[in-house]
């Protein structure tokens, strides 16, 4: 299956990963606290009311646990490609 060039995000040197995500998407996020990671889908972006380009808080559902909570956006490492 051939992969498309729209599926995949060009980021600059300082453009930090959170503000390309969008609700419907699939990320990495780290855990600090034990140095480990998941996969989640974004269910919501809550973007604060004075500057709607900046996200506040993202809700994920953890795709192996199901788990549903909230997280600091600086907590995504990766953006998963659909394909």
């Amino acid at each position: 299956m051939p992969v498309e060039e729209s599926n995949f995000l060009t980021l600059t040197k300082h453009d930090p990963v959170f503000l390309h995500v969008k609700a419907g998407m699939t990320v990495i996020v780290s855990n600090p606290v034990n140095q480990a990671w998941c996969m989640a889908d974004v269910l919501e972006v809550n973007k604060a009311s004075h500057d709607t380009k900046t996200p506040l808080l993202f809700q994920v559902a953890e795709v192996d646990s199901g788990v549903i909570s909230w997280i600091n956006p600086e907590r995504v490492t990766h953006i998963v490609p659909r394909l």
